[in-house]
């Protein structure tokens, strides 16, 4: 991959770009040309190994899912396999991605596991690469991967208001981008996962309902953007989901984090599996939740803020 093939406008003429994905960027070194066949060959990405596309069926259908390694992506990359998706596997976690494989093994699906930091530019351009190259096509993108911190914005680190909105947001952004040339091919589907708290601001998490508004902004317009391309850009937004995402130092002391409530994962990877199926914009979880979500829209500001207080 060129400097060229990674090149984000914006920044003035002789401006060193300031933001992540410019810096990731400028540290990205051309690889030098070959002087002749023999270094060209040597310096070539390995070919995907002889035999694997042939246990591809071409016609079945092929899942990107970002945080699979656990929790949500986990459920949702055995519910997709259960539909008979091949998948590909995103994760920072390689050995938790490879025992996720293993549970798939019962399912005559492929799986292809990448570890990838969905921050770096480099690392998820790889891993799109390398889906193309082993699978051919991309029929579904399930942008899954994020963590949240709790406490006020007043006192929480820079470093984890700025990782959240990263990992969260511009995750996605990055995936997105990648994978849309061959999801407009296929005529394929974006599923982002959202949260309730992208839709509804939660006290003493602002950095993660504000990452997770910006997912949804972003859905909605690239919905708008991508309409007459048949690709379905849709959102799945969970309440309190039973995860590892309380499992975060920052909810320790938080008792209604640890208590019994909650979501089971399964439910959210049925979601997921109703918007491929039904391609709309938007799908809570549970679904009654959009009647308290009205709800909210049509209550006197301060019932509304009052019930907020209490969380």
């Amino acid at each position: 991959m060129t400097m060229e093939d990674l090149k984000i406008r914006g920044a003035p003429q002789g401006e060193v770009p300031k933001s992540p994905i410019h810096r990731a960027i400028s540290k990205t070194k051309e690889q030098p040309k070959p002087h002749n066949a023999v270094e060209e060959a040597l310096m070539a990405e390995p070919a995907t190994p002889a035999g694997v596309l042939h246990d591809v069926e071409p016609s079945q259908k092929v899942a990107i899912v970002t945080g699979a390694g656990s929790g949500i992506g986990k459920a949702i990359a055995l519910h997709l396999a259960s539909s008979n998706y091949n998948l590909v596997l995103v994760g920072r976690k390689k050995q938790a991605l490879h025992e996720i494989e293993q549970e798939l093994a019962k399912y005559k699906v492929s799986v292809l596991v990448r570890e990838c930091d969905i921050t770096k530019v480099v690392q998820v351009h790889d891993t799109v690469q390398h889906t193309i190259k082993r699978f051919g096509r991309i029929d579904v993108l399930v942008n899954n991967a994020g963590y949240g911190v709790y406490g006020k914005l007043e006192t929480m680190r820079l470093e984890d208001i700025n990782g959240q909105m990263l990992t969260n947001y511009f995750g996605t952004v990055l995936f997105t981008k990648e994978a849309l040339p061959k999801l407009m091919e296929s005529k394929g589907v974006i599923v982002n996962i959202a949260s309730i708290s992208g839709l509804v601001g939660v006290p003493n998490m602002a950095a993660y309902s504000a990452s997770k508004h910006a997912v949804i902004g972003l859905s909605e317009s690239l919905r708008y953007e991508l309409a007459d391309t048949g690709v379905a850009v849709c959102v799945v937004a969970p309440g309190k989901v039973k995860t590892p995402f309380f499992k975060h130092e920052s909810f320790k002391e938080v008792d209604w984090a640890h208590d019994e409530s909650g979501i089971v994962p399964s439910a959210v990877a049925r979601a997921v599996d109703d918007a491929i199926q039904g391609r709309d914009f938007l799908y809570t979880v549970p679904a009654s939740k959009k009647f308290e979500l009205f709800l909210k829209n049509i209550l006197p500001n301060f019932i509304v803020e009052g019930r907020m207080k209490e969380i």
